[in-house]
């Protein structure tokens, strides 16, 4: 049967091998070298490493071409590279940039810029190389990119129009297919800016500024240009590969999704990372985003809203907060991941809603605590702002923040 795989997902030699339904007993040609079936072969290229063999040629990609050197005795006249180069076969490509990981598919390839190189100072006329590009139907964008995110145990699903998901337990970023800030984000990495940027060679979008594309499905949703709201994220660029890998790297210490994944499986071994003692009515912002769930909170609010706050009408995901109605440390475990027990608020409202200062009325009308200076309330006109709209399961939560949070 012909390999039918999917250009941009990780394969190995052996599900290559099961996909054409070979006995795994009488795979050994396809060890090393360029194995065939069925009038088709397969290339397995190392970019700038040795592979198993030991050889080391320099493979690397350029404009979405592989620049590829065979291996061994290299002589145009050989019959598997006579047939590689001849175009009447169909030639499939696979990358990968270390040799303990999976290859990328690449897609079926095209041999153009065919040349022979002699071996310097060898007068062994079979001692040379032979150098050619892989051209491919569709350029290939970002190649290390997707390696980098296999390698790192993020699933690749099968790319759409202009882009491809990969997700690790509950994070999913997006390979955009121009190398332009090729890498999307969830919105919540607006708030971590400060954390990305300790990451050398990493490029930002100026504050405010996010990336926005319809098949982008795992994101929420605002209103940008046009009337419907659209799914966005936090595009983030490379100065190098080095920061590539070093980013990709730093996802489960950076992510709050990835770092309780790790710490819940940390406590199942018997480990502890977090510091004991903390004292969630103090904690900090960033603290709390490490609990379980808070960054789909967050992600749920921002898409119910739009990314705006319903009483300002600020719509910069980094100027808002997504705070619990009900406190955390007053809420049970089904609570805490309940977005009806969630309100997205500008900084400066979700401050005085935490103190106790405002609060809502049931029809939605904002009270104001005594307590607060006239002045703070002038300030943030809270005399003018709209009533907040909700139903009967987010009443629930508010009756409570009225009656044991707010300050009379």
């Amino acid at each position: 049967m012909p390999f039918t795989g999917t250009v941009g997902l990780p394969y190995t030699r052996r599900t290559i091998t099961e996909a054409l339904g070979l006995n795994p007993t009488h795979q050994g040609k396809w060890g090393t070298g360029y194995p065939s079936h069925d009038d088709e072969f397969f290339v397995f290229a190392n970019i700038d490493q040795a592979g198993q063999t030991g050889h080391d040629y320099n493979n690397h990609w350029i404009d979405g071409f592989l620049h590829w050197t065979t291996v061994g005795d290299g002589q145009l006249e050989h019959p598997t590279v006579a047939n590689l180069v001849s175009g009447r076969y169909t030639v499939h490509v696979f990358y990968r940039y270390s040799g303990r990981s999976s290859f990328i598919y690449a897609g079926p390839g095209v041999a153009t810029n065919v040349r022979y190189v002699p071996a310097e100072g060898d007068g062994n006329p079979e001692g040379g190389e032979v150098q050619l590009t892989w051209e491919f139907p569709e350029r290939v964008t970002n190649p290390r990119l997707r390696w980098s995110l296999a390698d790192e145990g993020f699933d690749l699903d099968p790319p759409l129009r202009h882009i491809q998901s990969a997700t690790k337990a509950g994070l999913t970023v997006y390979i955009k297919q121009t190398e332009e800030m090729p890498l999307v984000l969830p919105p919540y990495y607006a708030d971590l800016r400060a954390a990305l940027g300790d990451v050398e060679g990493i490029m930002l979008e100026p504050p405010g500024a996010f990336y926005h594309y319809s098949n982008m499905a795992a994101y929420p949703r605002r209103v940008h240009t046009g009337n419907r709201p659209i799914h966005f994220g936090v595009a983030v660029g490379f100065a190098s590969d080095q920061a590539m890998d070093e980013l990709v790297g730093e996802f489960v210490n950076l992510d709050p999704i990835l770092r309780e994944e790790r710490e819940v499986e940390d406590r199942r071994r018997g480990r502890r990372r977090r510091p004991v003692g903390v004292d969630p009515r103090t904690e900090t912002e960033a603290v709390r985003a490490e609990r379980l769930g808070q960054a789909g909170f967050r992600a749920d609010l921002l898409d119910r809203h739009n990314a705006e706050c319903p009483l300002t009408g600020i719509a910069m995901p980094e100027l808002l907060r997504a705070s619990h109605i009900k406190p955390w440390h007053q809420s049970s475990n089904d609570e805490r991941l309940d977005p009806n027990n969630g309100i997205l608020l500008s900084i400066h409202l979700d401050l005085l809603f935490d103190k106790g200062l405002i609060t809502f009325n049931q029809d939605g009308t904002l009270e104001v605590s005594p307590l607060l200076d006239p002045r703070v309330g002038d300030l943030y006109n809270l005399r003018n702002l709209p009533e907040l709209r909700f139903g009967p399961e987010i009443e629930a939560y508010m009756a409570y923040h009225r009656g044991n949070v707010f300050r009379r």
